[in-house]
């Protein structure tokens, strides 16, 4: 969701850094790329040292990229934050089928996985209507600052309720 919950907002930031559309489509792409080569990290890191203390922290660098991302003052930054943001949004990817196949037997873990997908296909249609929104209302940092608060949000849950699951 975080992906796609600022495009809307990419002609308000354009216009705020003053910067071409190209430039600005760059918080798209650049994090794109982060959150790709992220992914390779997180499996074998969670294979090491647990699922639950990478994906806390996973969750908080989104956190903190979230924050860069809200206060940025230059589109350098702005990207910068989308790296650290996609960073960490790659561990929740990676880590909740991990967690899925650690807790469930093969059946289970179908049926959990297809309720998975279907938000992950679900997201990205309302993630924009989202961020339209917020955009409308609040300006595009509010963008940024939602998905701070809905990152800190997992994260409070996380850390008290996720259970180490590699045995």
């Amino acid at each position: 969701m975080s992906m796609q919950i600022f495009l809307p907002a990419l002609p308000a930031i354009q216009d705020a850094f003053a910067v071409s559309t190209g430039r600005a489509q760059m918080v798209l792409s650049v994090s794109l790329a982060a959150i790709a080569f992220s992914t390779l990290g997180y499996g074998p890191a969670s294979d090491r040292f647990g699922r639950r203390p990478v994906i806390v922290v996973g969750l908080a660098i989104f956190f903190a990229g979230s924050v860069i991302c809200a206060v940025a003052p230059s589109i350098e930054i702005l990207i910068l934050g989308r790296v650290v943001q996609a960073v960490g949004a790659a561990a929740g990817m990676v880590l909740s089928r991990a967690i899925i196949r650690d807790l469930y037997d093969r059946e289970t873990a179908a049926k959990i996985l297809a309720y998975m997908v279907t938000a992950l296909v679900l997201a990205p249609m309302v993630a924009p209507l989202i961020g339209g929104v917020l955009n409308d209302v609040s300006g595009w940092r509010s963008i940024f600052i939602f998905t701070g608060i809905a990152g800190l949000a997992v994260l409070a849950l996380a850390y008290p309720q996720v259970p180490e699951t590699l045995v």
